[in-house]
């Protein structure tokens, strides 16, 4: 393991480090002790503060879910679906009372600073057409203009974390995507992939 992030006395976002503490985080590196604007000390892993995933106390989040109420009465798209959208994924990643929080804000996953107003949102995203829906290019990248896009319900479904991509001559597609291509039942070529099944064989059989 290489020598420890000296991160004592600098400032991310919000938060100000003050000095590591005894504890370690699940991949045994240094859990710090920091001070946020807002006057509250927090400890967090210095992993998390030096990427900018975790950015406040939690006063930022807080913050952000306030702001869903004040700017539906302001902007005059409250009803819009746009608009839900921006506030579904607000509160995936900033509430930890939203039941798909343990799967968005839980692993660390946030909303870019600048999208916490939905008219920035707005302004970079636009209206999706149809029955388009926001997805991340980077399925563990946070949500901000570089990483999102709108895409069909196929698209996102090929882009989830939990998906086998195999390689075959050059190709790589996801296993219901090989699937709809050779004709292979779904369930046989995920089988095949958890028995290791060199591609080759795994799609021609």
């Amino acid at each position: 393991m290489g020598a420890p992030l000296q991160l004592a006395g600098k400032t991310f976002s919000r938060l100000t480090v003050i000095e590591p503490t005894k504890e370690r985080d699940s991949q045994g590196l240094i859990v710090w002790l920091c001070k946020c604007s807002c006057g509250n000390t927090v400890k967090i892993s210095g992993r998390s503060i030096a990427r900018g995933k975790t950015k406040s106390c939690g006063c930022l989040q807080i913050e952000a879910i306030k702001e869903t109420s004040k700017l539906s009465i302001t902007h005059g798209r409250s009803k819009d679906g746009v608009y839900w959208v921006w506030r579904g994924m607000i509160k995936r990643c900033h509430s930890k009372t939203n039941k798909g929080y343990k799967n968005y804000g839980g692993r660390g996953i946030s909303v870019c600073e600048r999208w916490h107003k939905f008219e920035n949102f707005l302004s970079d995203m636009g209206d999706p057409a149809g029955n388009l829906s926001i997805d991340r290019i980077d399925v563990n990248g946070d949500y901000e203009p570089n990483n999102c896009r709108w895409a069909t319900s196929e698209v996102q479904g090929n882009n989830r974390r939990t998906n086998i991509v195999i390689t075959h001559n050059g190709e790589s597609l996801t296993i219901a995507q090989w699937s709809r291509k050779t004709g292979i039942n779904r369930q046989t070529l995920y089988w095949r992939a958890k028995q290791n099944w060199h591609p080759e064989k795994m799609l021609n059989q």
